[in-house]
Order: C-alpha cells, then sequence, then structure tokens
C-alpha cells in the first residue's frame, strides 16, 4: 500500500532540506575558512572495512554515541564533546586499545598546572578510556555528569562511567580480547586495578557532524555548536 501524496511529499521535502544543509556543512565559510578536519600525520584513518561487526558512531551536535553491530543500533549514550576552541575532530578512526582505571597523564603543554593523576575519582579519564586518534584524543568515563550534552570538553568524547564500562564490556564482546566475567567483575569493583588490553580486531570509530537527522520520519535540527554554516 503506498504512502499518501502529503506524506510522500512531506518526506521528499525533508530530504531535500537535509542534502541542501548537509552540503552547507561541507562548503567553506564566505571568509575562506575551511570547516574543522581530524588532525593529519600518524592520526590512524580507515581505509577499508574491519573485521569486528562493532561500530560505534558518535554525531557531535547531538550529543549522542550509539553502538552499532551488523548495522542495528544496540546502545545508545549520551556524550559530552569539544568546545569551539578544542573541537572534537570528525571522520573515521579506529579503537585499538582499552585501558581500565587508567592513569592520566597530562601534554607536556599542560604541565605543571594539571599533574599525573592515578586512578580514583579525582582521574580526569574516569573508569575506561578506548583509544583513537594517536593518543591525542579518547573515548572515555567522567564524574562529570552534569556536563553531557554539552561542548566543554578538550576535545576527548566523555561518556558518564557506568556507560564507558557498559561500551567497553561490548567493544571486548565484539573486538577481544574477552574478559571472563570474575576479571570484569575485578576491574569495574576495584577502582585502581589498571590493565591495559590491545583488541584483537579493531572498533571502527566513525564521527559525523551532522545538523539534520531523519529518523522515523521526523527531522532533527541540531545546534551548529561549531558555526560552520555560512553566515
Amino acid at each position: 500500500m503506498s504512502a499518501p501524496s502529503h506524506l510522500r511529499r512531506s518526506l521528499e521535502a525533508g530530504a531535500i532540506l537535509a542534502a541542501a544543509l548537509l552540503v552547507a556543512v561541507l562548503l567553506p565559510s564566505p571568509g575562506g575558512a575551511t570547516p574543522p578536519v581530524a588532525p593529519s600525520g600518524d592520526v590512524p584513518q580507515l581505509d577499508a572495512p574491519i573485521p569486528s561487526r562493532l561500530e560505534i558512531r558518535v554525531n557531535i551536535p547531538a550529543y549522542r554515541l550509539e553502538a552499532i553491530v551488523d548495522g542495528e543500533v544496540v546502545a545508545r549514550f549520551p556524550v559530552t564533546v569539544g568546545a569551539p576552541h578544542e573541537p572534537t575532530p570528525d571522520g573515521r578512526y579506529v579503537i585499538d586499545r582499552v585501558a581500565w582505571n587508567p592513569w592520566w597523564h597530562p601534554p607536556s603543554h599542560r604541565r605543571p598546572k594539571d599533574r599525573v593523576t592515578p586512578p580514583g575519582p579525582r582521574n580526569p579519564m574516569g573508569r575506561v578510556k578506548l583509544h583513537f586518534a594517536a593518543d591525542l584524543y579518547f573515548v572515555h568515563g567522567t564524574a562529570l555528569t552534569g556536563e553531557l550534552g554539552r561542548p566543554v570538553s578538550r576535545g576527548c568524547i566523555r561518556l558518564r562511567n557506568e556507560d564507558a564500562i557498559a561500551l567497553a564490556a561490548l567493544v571486548h564482546e565484539h573486538a577481544g580480547p574477552a574478559l571472563p566475567d570474575r576479571e570484569l567483575q575485578r576491574l569495574v569493583g576495584n577502582a585502581k586495578a589498571t590493565r591495559h588490553l590491545v583488541l584483537d580486531r579493531p572498533v571502527s570509530l566513525r564521527i559525523v557532524y551532522e545538523l539534520l537527522e531523519i529518523g522515523q520520519g521526523e527531522l532533527e535540527l541540531h545546534e551548529d555548536i561549531y558555526r560552520r554554516l555560512p553566515s
């Protein structure tokens, strides 16, 4: 049974609007500046599909991370993203390592104000971190839950600690190495039990900047937090 004509027209108009906005996002501003892009150099980029069935997708202006297995969203989490002056880089990356209850080693340019911090409630990395972008950025936990849904990080993608733990458990399930229940309980139960693990199958991380999303026949427009639309 075909959809009513007025519904078809509505969906077609929505698709046209979506295409126009996506084109506008990619266009340089009148001043000649181009939109922020992922760092170049030794940042690992994805040139071909990778073996893991799990993919992680983050839409920056939606403040949302999705875990996707075989094309189906299996988990959604709210996130904090980079501030406009320190934006989260969009692009394709791979997650190849997980650090449980990590130490925090601040970049040299932020010392001595920021100090090396052991695992625990004061650690900015939270309970677990997933490496991407040549150790310049991470997907990691945070105790600052009041900042979820805001662009206030220094480029990293933050989740509440319990969500970061759930995401890391999914990563181990689909990308290995598998964590026995006893070891997972130890890492979750002891905030000072640090462990670094290299994944058997790197996980695709896709970070996008989509201001307009179409889902279930509805349009959702997000704030242009990085001011990419031409003024």
